[in-house]
């Protein structure tokens, strides 16, 4: 219980902070007078009755209801959502794929080169190269093949 005690201080200290800073900027940079007092006050009660003025005053101007809009954190417009994300999806897992077939592609060189006079990893370093380059051949053409899906079909902008 202490604990719990002890985390939330840092919370309220933030709080009080804030409810200075905004209370100044209501009364004009001024702590002694009868604005800042009433700011400091309606801060608090609101902070305390699980409201937040300073937060919402602080961007609105003077304010201490204002309506706060929060914004798509992926950016995605709003009739396009689901395909635009499944674009971003998309678009990820292949990357990350031809990441692993290229590091597939080094190694295979890396067993080919280093091979001696073993011809089974000789053989076992060609056939990875080319598994790998036919994987990359694979992935790139399913992202032409869902760019172009996404582009003309769904009309999904930026795939």
């Amino acid at each position: 219980m202490m604990f719990a005690a002890l985390l939330l201080v840092p919370v309220f200290a933030v709080k009080a902070d804030t409810c200075e800073d905004y209370a100044l900027g209501m009364a004009g940079g001024l702590s002694d007078n009868e604005a800042y007092n009433t700011a400091l006050e309606q801060c608090y009660e609101d902070y305390y009755a699980g409201g937040s003025a300073a937060a919402g005053s602080a961007a609105a101007g003077s304010q201490t209801n204002a309506e706060t809009e929060i914004k798509d954190p992926l950016g995605l417009d709003k009739g396009n959502q689901i395909p635009a994300l499944a674009n971003r999806l998309i678009t990820a897992a292949l990357g990350i794929s031809g990441v692993l077939a290229l590091l597939a592609f080094v190694y295979g060189g890396i067993l080919y080169m280093l091979a001696g006079v073993n011809p089974k990893n000789v053989e076992k370093g060609k056939e990875i190269m080319k598994y790998a380059v036919m994987g990359l051949f694979v992935i790139f053409s399913s992202y032409a093949v869902i760019n172009f899906f996404l582009k003309t079909v769904l009309g999904v902008p930026g795939a």
